[in-house]
C-alpha cells in the first residue's frame, strides 16, 4: 500500500510479446498535477520493474499513478490507478 513516503518503492509486473525495454512512473495529485515522475529498474527476475519515490506526497488519496511500458518495436501500454 503506498503511503506517500520518500523512499517507498512499488514493483510492476510488465509482461509483452515482445521484450519490455522501459517502464515509465508518473504520480500525480487529483488535479493532475505532476507530483513526480521518472524512469523505473528491471528487477533480476527480467519481469518486474521498481520505482522509488524521492518526493513526499502529503494528499495520498485521490493521487493517480501513470504506468507506461514500451516494448523492444516502440508500442506503449499505458495504465492509470487512483490510490486510495
Amino acid at each position: 500500500t503506498y503511503t506517500g513516503a520518500i523512499g517507498e518503492s512499488i514493483e510492476i509486473s510488465a509482461i509483452d510479446d515482445f521484450r519490455v525495454v522501459s517502464v515509465h512512473v508518473k504520480l500525480t495529485t487529483a488535479a493532475d498535477v505532476i507530483i513526480e515522475q521518472g524512469l523505473t529498474v528491471q528487477s533480476p527476475n527480467g519481469l518486474d520493474w521498481v520505482y522509488t519515490f524521492t518526493v513526499e506526497n502529503s494528499e495520498v488519496a485521490g493521487s493517480k499513478l501513470v504506468i507506461t511500458a514500451t516494448d523492444l518495436p516502440g508500442n506503449k501500454t499505458v495504465l492509470e490507478k487512483v490510490v486510495i
